[in-house]
């Protein structure tokens, strides 16, 4: 009735909206606004004016539900797919004495708003690594795909170049690689036929970088994923004009998603560390706590080498390291 506040249906609309999976907070807020107009359509004048107040109030109640729909939805994924985590003696079985293993570090994150951390990455973190795991006949391979993805590439091969990087340092040792650089942006949401979603058993709604996290971090127990959450404060000192390149207008999804991810991650035993890189300083001790977690996670998987496995001669050290680099599939 027209005596009767929207917004105490609200939370019932919202539940009912939320049942069936991911939530489409534009929709929603769309959905709540017509119906606001409606209902103020059929008020008397002089409660029109003090029902101005209501479209705020109807915002905030509807991303205080999106938000909580959103982090339910999340977990309720990831319980029904989660499986044991493979054990570190699993992974270093796969490994004989001597051999070379091959670490795939896929990158996950969104990526106009992390263009310094994916440079830092590529150009000191990665080849740091590199450098040190060779002495233990680890190589170290970052998997960037702001590269990897063919330029015009359509929304299905854009999304399955994705989940098949992370699906490739899971097929090498049990559990993929994995870093997540998390900000204040959910990333890209694509338009995606249902066989396709269905294939990979996606959820609609959901960005690319939220489909990433779910399948390398989300959806079963992994000992080698590390993550980096940067903090909100960041934002402030970023160029005002820009600042729209760092965080969305609605971050209800985003941060039902960090706090998955802070949950499951802290609950796994794997490297949780949050960030703030105001300055030069920062950068560079950013930069060495990446490279040092992702050390941590290489180690602790495949072990250092003993001396009797040093010990081989060069003809079979070279003969190894060719037949690990003949097994790495093609990216293309």
């Amino acid at each position: 009735s027209s005596t009767q506040p929207l917004s105490s249906e609200l939370p019932i609309f919202v539940r009912g909206y939320c049942c069936g999976g991911y939530v489409d907070a534009d929709r929603l807020l769309s959905a709540v606004a017509i119906g606001n107009r409606l209902w103020t359509s059929r008020l008397t004048s002089r409660d029109q004016a003090s029902s101005e107040s209501l479209v705020g109030e109807l915002s905030c109640s509807v991303m205080a539900s999106l938000d909580a729909a959103y982090l339910a939805a999340i977990r309720a994924d990831a319980i029904a797919h989660r499986s044991a985590a493979p054990t570190r003696d699993a992974i270093r079985k796969r490994r004989k004495p001597g051999d070379w293993a091959v670490v795939r570090v896929f990158v996950s994150s969104t990526f106009r708003d992390f263009v310094r951390e994916r440079d830092i990455l590529n150009h000191t973190v990665f080849p740091s690594l590199a450098r040190r795991a060779r002495a233990h006949r680890i190589e170290v391979i970052g998997l960037d795909l702001q590269w990897g993805v063919p330029e015009g590439a359509t929304a299905d091969v854009t999304t399955r170049v994705c989940l098949e990087g992370i699906g490739k340092s899971r097929d090498e040792c049990g559990a993929p690689f994995f870093l997540f650089l998390a900000g204040h942006r959910f990333g890209w949401i694509p338009s995606l036929d249902d066989g396709f979603m269905s294939r990979y058993d996606l959820h609609r709604g959901s960005s690319v970088t939220a489909w990433e996290v779910m399948d390398g971090i989300l959806r079963a127990p992994n000992p080698n994923a590390v993550v980096f959450l940067r903090k909100r404060e960041f934002i402030d000192t970023i160029e005002e004009s820009k600042r729209g390149d760092y965080y969305d207008a609605d971050e209800s999804k985003q941060l039902a998603l960090r706090e998955a991810v802070r949950e499951f991650s802290t609950q796994d035993g794997c490297v949780v560390e949050e960030y703030c890189p105001t300055n030069e300083v920062k950068w560079n001790a950013f930069a060495k706590s990446v490279e040092e977690a992702l050390w941590r996670t290489i180690i602790d998987a495949y072990g250092e080498l003993d001396a009797s496995a040093l010990a081989l001669d060069e003809h079979t050290l070279h003969h190894r390291q060719h037949e690990a680099f003949v097994a790495i599939p093609s990216s293309s």
